[in-house]
């Protein structure tokens, strides 16, 4: 089960979605992660509706379950603020 995307980046750059590799991203750090900021990333193929399967096929939320992410914690305090 995932946790609700907080938009820190966390997943894209640990591992690449399939739908991401299909669209010729390397494994890890997906080149459609975009944003540059934690708590403001976002995936350019779901902004730009080249794919709108999101919550069949994208890992959206993944990283997020994950307990060594540093990034979540960070989008957490910055949402508290």
């Amino acid at each position: 089960m995932t946790k609700p995307c907080l938009r820190c980046g966390y997943c894209c750059k640990k591992a690449t979605c399939s739908i991401g590799l299909a669209h010729g991203a390397e494994p890890t750090n997906c080149m459609y992660l975009i944003g540059n900021e934690i708590g403001k990333y976002s995936c350019f193929l779901v902004d730009n509706m080249i794919y709108d399967h999101v919550d069949v096929d994208l890992a959206i939320g993944d990283g997020c379950c994950m307990p060594l992410n540093s990034d979540r914690k960070k989008a957490e305090m910055a949402i508290t603020r």
